[in-house]
């Protein structure tokens, strides 16, 4: 049977687990009329396991569906383990947490929220459960939107319990995270809890297979999906008779914001220097020497666009021409005709080496500089 492949981590190699057909929806199908609980759409469900990171998902899922939570969530658990359950999920949290808020997806009715009331939180819940929310914390009757509600509201802690096996492309969610969190400057902790699929698979269990989750996370499949979304695990554990995964993720990756803003003016900076370097050029010409005409230099040749005579230690180049450019690539001994007032090393890892050589050779240079943070800094040795 030809499958599609893993949505966690995109590989091929899976196989097919059992095909249910056309089965109702599980809790959001549930019917006051029996007429209507007969005449339920029905949805296709054949389950696939990943052969690499052990994700077993619905085959037979519609991209395209939209789980109908009008009213709220039917999912029902009073029972004191899963209380206490919750209790020891808030407790852990409560270590996490350093200045808040703590910001939970799909906190449905604030069952879990009132364990931790006391501490900075916002709930966002779009459903009718956002009612009975309110009543414990700060609650937006909305979904959360990264590109928006990240700036707004600066978590300290994501929390989503329950939320990530709902979704068609749980990794997408988890990459617009990370991705908003960089781009606001934010190292927000991610605490994810989901169904653990191990002892369905170890156990041979079929009413675990449910249209509402297309998604059943293994231990290594959310951690893949972590990975693959800008998140780096930091903690895991299987809880609740091993029946349920949390786990702590933190941003791994740059500021995306800050780092933008540098090499904007990296930029600018580098166009002002070569302006500096062009009138040193243009009062007498050969005052500036380039050092390096090929690699890595090449990049910032091309930016400075200025007719500086270019030498390189590579023989090889000689009497070439700088890639993208018509200038022509000269021995370092030119260096004796030229006698330039500074040498600039278009590639900075090499400028130790280079001032070593033109000490060695006695090459006649005022100074020798590099590029370092938009700056022309003189090697001092």
């Amino acid at each position: 049977m030809l499958v599609m492949p893993c949505p966690i981590c995109g590989q091929h190699e899976t196989e097919s687990l059992i095909d249910l057909g056309l089965m109702p929806l599980s809790v959001l199908g549930i019917q006051a009329d029996p007429d209507k609980s007969i005449e339920g759409k029905s949805h296709s469900i054949s389950m696939c396991r990943c052969q690499l990171c052990g994700h077993v998902y619905n085959d037979g899922y519609d991209p395209d569906f939209e789980q109908p939570f009008e009213g709220g969530c039917t999912m029902y658990n009073k029972g004191g383990p899963w209380h206490r359950h919750m209790a020891e999920v808030a407790e852990a949290l409560r270590s996490v947490i350093t200045i808040g808020p703590i910001v939970e997806i799909g906190a449905g009715n604030g069952e879990f929220a009132r364990f931790l009331h006391d501490l900075p939180y916002i709930a966002y819940e779009p459903t009718d459960d956002a009612n009975e929310c309110s009543k414990h914390v700060e609650t937006k009757k909305q979904y959360f939107a990264p590109e928006t509600d990240m700036d707004l509201v600066v978590p300290d802690v994501i929390l989503m319990r329950h939320v990530l096996e709902h979704m068609t492309d749980p990794v997408g969610f988890m990459r617009r995270l990370s991705t908003e969190a960089k781009r606001s400057g934010l190292r927000p902790k991610l605490v994810v809890e989901v169904p653990c699929v191990t002892n369905a698979l170890n156990n041979g269990r079929i009413e675990d297979w449910v249209y509402e989750h297309p998604h059943h996370f293994s231990p290594d499949s959310l951690a893949e999906a972590a990975r693959r979304s800008g998140w780096a695990c930091s903690h895991m554990w299987v809880t609740y008779n091993t029946e349920v995964l949390v786990a702590e993720f933190a941003v791994y990756g740059p500021d995306m914001r800050s780092k933008r803003g540098d090499f904007i003016n990296l930029e600018n900076n580098i166009n002002l220097i070569g302006n500096m370097l062009w009138e040193m050029h243009r009062e007498r010409p050969g005052s500036v020497v380039l050092w390096g005409g090929a690699g890595k230099g090449a990049t910032l040749i091309n930016m400075l666009n200025a007719p500086f005579p270019v030498v390189d230690s590579d023989e090889r180049k000689w009497g070439k021409y700088v890639p993208g450019t018509p200038y022509r690539i000269e021995s370092p001994s030119s260096l004796r005709k030229h006698l330039p007032d500074i040498v600039v090393v278009t590639t900075s890892w090499r400028v130790g080496d280079i001032a070593e050589e033109i000490v060695r050779e006695g090459y006649p240079v005022g100074r020798v500089a590099n590029f370092s943070n938009g700056k022309l800094v003189t090697y001092q040795g």
